[in-house]
């Protein structure tokens, strides 16, 4: 019977399998501590079920608001929030960390008014067009503050050359990564001469 697979047991496996490709192919094994790091069991990094929002969080997040932005479903103004942020973010607060806590939010924050937005073309025909969704901006200031702590939760995490759903990364970057290390990998340096 095949023992359990451990975490540990894991990581020994897809580096095995790494490093079998990575020889085949003539390449450095670069991916174990990448892998082992990702998996480690004795993480000090907070759970993402232990968010606890700060009043100050909240204001900061209420302040920033855009007030040109549409209302959702509550047909409250982002402006109104924004105004009011200093004496409605405690109350927030509180509804923010019960939410975080319980791992739901209140039904009325899943409802959205669905606008037809105009795309190109004729705007006669409805093909020219495209639903968006709009949700309570509260519920949006939630969902920043949870977006904010997950990005810096897995900065640290994420491995360096990861270019996709990145901040200041892309596919450009990605390529530019690449051709310079396939640039770097092609030209040696043998007694101060440049060697192809």
């Amino acid at each position: 019977m095949p023992s359990a697979l451990t975490p540990e047991r894991a990581v020994k496996e897809i580096a095995n399998i790494y490093i079998k490709s990575d020889k085949e192919k003539g390449l450095k094994a670069h991916i174990l501590p990448v892998i082992q790091s990702a998996v480690r069991g004795n993480r000090t990094d907070p759970v993402l079920t232990e968010l606890k929002v700060t009043e100050l969080e909240v204001e900061t997040l209420l302040n920033s608001l855009d007030t040109n932005k549409a209302t959702g479903s509550d047909e409250i103004p982002a402006r109104l929030l924004k105004e009011t942020a200093s004496i409605i973010t405690p109350s927030i607060c509180k509804l923010f960390n019960k939410s975080l806590q319980q791992g739901t939010v209140p039904q009325d924050w899943k409802l959205a008014n669905v606008v037809p937005v105009y795309k190109k073309g004729d705007k006669e025909y409805t093909e020219n067009y495209r639903p968006i969704s709009l949700l309570p901006i509260i519920s949006k200031v939630l969902e920043r503050y949870i977006f904010m702590n997950i990005r810096q939760h897995f900065s640290g995490i994420i491995y360096d050359h990861q270019h996709g759903f990145l901040q200041g990364k892309s596919c450009v970057t990605n390529l530019l990564e690449a051709l310079d290390y396939i640039g770097a990998a092609n030209f040696e340096t043998v007694d101060g001469r440049a060697h192809h």
